[in-house]
Order: structure tokens, then C-alpha cells, then sequence
């Protein structure tokens, strides 16, 4: 199969160059004068095609994390664009390929693999279907695409099983398939303008929906013969002259299907073994040995100094209010580099850190011997500590990487384990009930930091797992708002606004939570 795409994407594309050459030549020099003279017109649907697949990777990434969920989100969006060349299959089938690849391993996946392609499909035949449609003014027709539309949600409740999850689902489909396919629209029109023909944009959303409708019922790869002729026609239809149509149609078709495949064979060949590995991901472990070295400078300074001097704080504060003083021990559970063990340690606490990744403890040494922290190397979901050992543990940031549900179970145990009875756990955590932030953190994150690879099980400060032994407070803090792509001088001057924020209504909606967990006294009953 991977010597297969490449060759029948080559054969397809020169099918495509005949029918051009052969369209160019009846429209005269004119045509490939005008192709020649505003080549710049290719560049700017280039451009458009970019955001429209980028937009297309995000519903595509959205499907399999809501049916595979084990997909790191840098490998699936190498794997989406590297397989762009399964385009020159007949009706996209080749495109479940990328379906199967990021679901590597998993068994009993075929329907799955079909029904994220089936639903991709049909999302797009009913979008481009309605452009055709209304733009026609055939509202029988459209009413008729609005019900196959429903149909698409039905199999979308099929899909992800209850209602919330499903309306989720149906509006991500509908506003992802609904922005990608406007943009081809634009570039249509932009090129038309460019060349100095007037067309209104129905009638070009028409033209395109149709030609590419067609040219997919063709069978043809990618359509190739089909659905640029058929642009062209209905062009020339509208009373276009027939060789700025048929320049249009080819720099238009150079910039959107042309640049796809030649972007998705440079992405293959770039980065082929990822793309084609059946191999299993690395351990979260491996992951965070890998980043050791470049660890410290995944997130600007800016960003960490201020999460630390608020994280800590709050722990502080929360501490006091409980009679918890200076001198009480304390557990940092992946420490990583130490750096909030340091900064508790020089609060007053006697702290013990650990992290199963050796070489982020290696990093973190020199800064624990300086404060006075006792570091060991453990997992959450084994403690290497004594029963009752702890008047107060916390996690920065580390639950949402344990994704397996039985492992978090463990964790929780463990952790009330080695606190003393009345002992509290800081569950410090990403807030991901904004759904911008979550979008953010599951889809964007990712690509610009290597810490979290897009697979992460994120807790919800309002859906919190209930652990035996203990009980969550019904009080949580929330805290910052600010991304961390965001400069440090705009970061200092969008502060004070921060800190109101924090203290409105709107606080549910920070970037980041703190909950507390407290161990039952041993005089309570376990509940």
C-alpha cells in the first residue's frame, strides 16, 4: 500500500497535466498568457488550501481522538498531511489509510477506520451540497441535503454515545467542514477577480461545490479531468469568456488538489518511517527522559516563574487555613526538575520529592541539595514511602499523563496511602472547561511544546474521580488566564486584568485548578 498511493498520486497528476495541456491549447495563447502573467493567483489559493487542510486535520484529529484517543497529536498531523497523496483515489477511499495508521495496533478498529472516513465523507458531500443547492436556488434539493445532514449526526451519536458528546460532535463537524470548504470558495473568486472577470459568489460556490461533486462521483482520482472541466463549463455558462475560465480553472487547480499532493509527497518523504511505523508509542517515561536536557526551556520563564509563585501560594494558604505549618512533611509526586519542592522547601516544609524519569532527577539535584529536599525515584502508582507518612502531597501538572484509568486508580490509592490521616493531596491540574483552552491544549499545545503530546486525560474540576479514604473539598482555586505564547511585556501589562479575572465568575473558566483531596481520619468511616 505505501508503494501504491505514491504511484497511483503520480498517474493521476499527469492525467491531470494531459487534460490541462489539452484545455490550454483550445483556449489559445490568451489562456496560458494569462495563466503565465498572474501565476501569483496560484500562490494566494495555495495560501487558502493551507488553512483548508489544516482545518480539515483538525476535524480528522478530533474523530480519532474521540474513537482511537492514542494518537500524539504531532505524529497525526504528520500523518495527515504525509498521506494528502491518498487524494488520487477514487471517492478519497484511500484516505481511511491515515485512519488505520494512527490506530496502529489497537484491535478490532475496521469499523472504526470506516466510520471516521464515512463520516468525514459525508460531511463534506453535504456541505458542498448545500453551496450547490442554495446557490442554485434549489430548495427542495437542499432540504432534502439537510436531512442526509441529520442522518450524518445520527451516525455521529452512533459514534460517540451520548447526547452532549454527539450536539459537541455535530457542531464541530458542521463549523469545521462548513470554514473548510468556503476558503476554495474565496480562492475561486479571488483568482475570477484577478483575471478581470466579474462573478458573483454564488455563482462561483456553485461552480465549485458542483465540479468537485462531480468529479468525486466520477470514480477519477481526485477527479482529475472531471471536475476542471466541469468548473469550466459552468463558467463559460455564466457568460465568462472561455480562456480566462480556463486560466482560472488552472491556476485554480494548480493551488488547491496540485499543491495537496505535491505538500503531502514532501511531508512523505520527509518524515516516511513515523508516517508508516506500526510501532507502539513510547512510554510517557521515555517521553520525559527524551525532553530532560530542553525541559527547562519548554515553557518561557515568564510563564513558569509566575504558575510557581501562584501554585505555591495557594498551597501555602491552603496549608494555613488547615493549621498545617512550617516543618510539616511534604511530597512533590513527579517532582521533575524539583522546582516546586525548592519552593516549598524554602517555605518552611520539610519536603521528599520523586519522578520515575531518572535524568529529570539529575537535573532537579542541584537545586534540592541547595534547599534541603530528599529526592527518590518512584511512580505515582507505586510510592516508595512508608503508610502515613505525609502531612501534605501535591501534583503540578502530572495526573493528566497517567491516560490508562486502571494506573490513575492506583495513583489516588497510593497517594492516600502515604498521607497521614487528615493529610490533604493538591491536585493541581490544566482547566479545560473553557473550551477554547481545551482546544488549545489538545490540538495547538502540543505542536508548539513538546511536554503534553496531545494524548492526555484531562480531570475535570466539577467531575473529579472519587478515591476511597478520602474526600475532595468542595472548594477550588483557579488561577491565570494568559497563554504561554503571550510576551513578557504583554503578559505584565495584561496582569492586573488577569487578577480580576481570577476573581470574577469567570474564575471556572482559568487555564489552570487546584483541588484538595483529604484522607479520612481514621475516627471517620471510609465513605
Amino acid at each position: 500500500m505505501r508503494r501504491l498511493f505514491p504511484v497511483v498520486a503520480l498517474l493521476s497528476a499527469a492525467a491531470g497535466l494531459v487534460v490541462t495541456a489539452l484545455w490550454l491549447r483550445d483556449g489559445g495563447d490568451a489562456a496560458l498568457t494569462l495563466s503565465l502573467r498572474t501565476a501569483g493567483l496560484a500562490g494566494i489559493t495555495a495560501f487558502l488550501t493551507a488553512i483548508n487542510l489544516m482545518i480539515r486535520w483538525l476535524r480528522w484529529h478530533y474523530l480519532v481522538r474521540r474513537t482511537i484517543l492514542s494518537t500524539p497529536t504531532r505524529r497525526s498531523l504528520k500523518l495527515y498531511f504525509g498521506t494528502l497523496p491518498a487524494l488520487a483515489t477514487p471517492l478519497y477511499v484511500g484516505e481511511s489509510l491515515r485512519t488505520a495508521l494512527a490506530a496502529r495496533g489497537t484491535p478490532a478498529l475496521g469499523r472504526t477506520v470506516f466510520t471516521v472516513w464515512f463520516t468525514e465523507r459525508l460531511a463534506d458531500a453535504g456541505i458542498l451540497a448545500l453551496f450547490w443547492t442554495a446557490a442554485a436556488g434549489e430548495w427542495a434539493a437542499f432540504m432534502l441535503i439537510v436531512a442526509a445532514l441529520f442522518a450524518t449526526a445520527l451516525l455521529a451519536n452512533r459514534m460517540f454515545g451520548s447526547p452532549s458528546a454527539t450536539a459537541e460532535a455535530v457542531v464541530v463537524l458542521a463549523s469545521t467542514s462548513l470554514a473548510a470548504w468556503a476558503l476554495p470558495v474565496l480562492a475561486l473568486q479571488l483568482v475570477l477577480g484577478g483575471l478581470g472577470a466579474s462573478l458573483s459568489l454564488a455563482d462561483s460556490a456553485e461552480a465549485f461545490s458542483a465540479g468537485t461533486l462531480l468529479g468525486g462521483l466520477s470514480l477519477l482520482p481526485a477527479g482529475f479531468g472531471v471536475t476542471g472541466s466541469s468548473m469550466i463549463y459552468r463558467l463559460t455558462a455564466t457568460g465568462i469568456d472561455e480562456a480566462i475560465a480556463i486560466a482560472a480553472i488552472a491556476l485554480f487547480r494548480a493551488g488547491t488538489t496540485g499543491f495537496a499532493l505535491a505538500l503531502g509527497a514532501l511531508v512523505f518523504a520527509v518524515w516516511r518511517s513515523e508516517i508508516t511505523s506500526l510501532a507502539p508509542r513510547a512510554p510517557a517515561q521515555e517521553h520525559f527522559d527524551e525532553l530532560a536536557d530542553e525541559y527547562e526551556e519548554q515553557i518561557p520563564t515568564h510563564i513558569r516563574d509566575r504558575l510557581l509563585v501562584r501554585k505555591v501560594a495557594v498551597m501555602v494558604d491552603w496549608l494555613s487555613r488547615r493549621g498545617v505549618e512550617a516543618g510539616a512533611r511534604g511530597l512533590d509526586v513527579g517532582c521533575g526538575q524539583g522546582w516546586y519542592a525548592a519552593e516549598m522547601a524554602q517555605a518552611g516544609f520539610r519536603m521528599f520529592a520523586c519522578d520515575r524519569s531518572v535524568p529529570q532527577l539529575a537535573h532537579a539535584r542541584p537545586s534540592a541539595r541547595q534547599a534541603g529536599v530528599t529526592l527518590g525515584v518512584g511512580s505515582a502508582d507505586q510510592l516508595p514511602y512508608a503508610d502515613n507518612s505525609f502531612d501534605f502531597v501535591y501534583g503540578a501538572n502530572v495526573i493528566h499523563h497517567i491516560t490508562d484509568p486502571e494506573q490513575r486508580r492506583r495513583a489516588f490509592d497510593e497517594i492516600v496511602r502515604v498521607l497521614a490521616p487528615g493529610g490533604c493531596f493538591f491536585l493541581q491540574e490544566i482547566n479545560v472547561r473553557n473550551p477554547l483552552f481545551a482546544l488549545y491544549m489538545g490540538y495547538v499545545f502540543p505542536l508548539l511544546r513538546e511536554i503534553d503530546d496531545g494524548t492526555e486525560v484531562w480531570l475535570r474540576p466539577l467531575n473529579l474521580p472519587e478515591v476511597a479514604g478520602a474526600r475532595w473539598d468542595e472548594h477550588k482555586e483557579y488561577l491565570t488566564f494568559l497563554p504561554d505564547f503571550v510576551p513578557p511585556a504583554v503578559y505584565a501589562a495584561l496582569r492586573p486584568l488577569e487578577s480580576r479575572l481570577e476573581q470574577s465568575s469567570a474564575r471556572v473558566y482559568s487555564a489552570h485548578f487546584v483541588a484538595c483531596l483529604v484522607k479520612t481520619p481514621t475516627s471517620e468511616p471510609i465513605r
